[in-house]
């Protein structure tokens, strides 16, 4: 099984305000990092039926999407929901052909790329923010809340698939900065960690 370490999500969000009201909606399109620290299938340097996978730690990253409505409680305090796709991470792994203990045999060969692995994940997230103003141009936003997350793993040793999913939830924080355009448009800058 693999643990998600650290998600981020960095976006371009358009948010348009609804007339005469606190509400808003919004969407976004950007860039999703994705990091994992264990081996497929808990095989860190360890052997398992003759094999042992290395080199599958992996440093990723996709292009990630969201979706969120949100509502101002005050001029400075807000709430919002919403919904990130991280997209999708993939890294390969070298496979060898592990000697039985105590024998004199020379380590057998290490097979380049051997094995593979596809991590996906998305979820949604509820989350409070504070806007600091920043003359007339925006504001700076602190955020935090917590996050509820879907990962899927798939993944092959040589011609065998494996597959596997997993529900994780935890805090998120992040920083923001919106740009007021028009009094009823904004675009945010935005970078998420899970």
């Amino acid at each position: 099984m693999m643990r998600l370490i650290v998600v981020a999500l960095t976006s371009l969000l358009a948010t348009s305000a609804l007339a005469d009201t606190p509400y808003y909606v919004g969407g976004g399109l950007g860039y999703s990092k994705i990091s994992q620290d264990q081996d497929l299938a808990g095989f860190d340097d360890a052997q398992a039926g003759g094999l042992e996978i290395s080199n599958l730690n992996f440093d990723d990253d996709d292009t990630g999407l969201s979706l969120f409505a949100g509502y101002e409680i005050t001029e400075r305090w807000a709430v919002e929901a919403g919904y990130i796709d991280f997209g999708d991470a993939k890294d390969n792994a070298n496979v060898t052909f592990s000697q039985p203990p105590g024998s004199n045999l020379p380590p057998a060969p290490e097979i380049p790329n051997g094995a593979s692995i596809k991590f996906e994940m998305d979820g949604y997230y509820v989350n409070g923010q504070y806007h600091i103003p920043v003359a007339n141009y925006g504001s700076l936003d602190l955020i935090g809340g917590w996050f509820f997350g879907d990962s899927r793993t798939t993944g092959r040793i040589f011609e065998d698939t494996l597959s596997d999913s997993n529900s994780d939830s935890g805090v998120m924080a992040g920083v923001a900065f919106t740009l007021k355009t028009t009094d009823t448009i904004y675009v945010r800058s935005v970078s998420y960690t899970h």
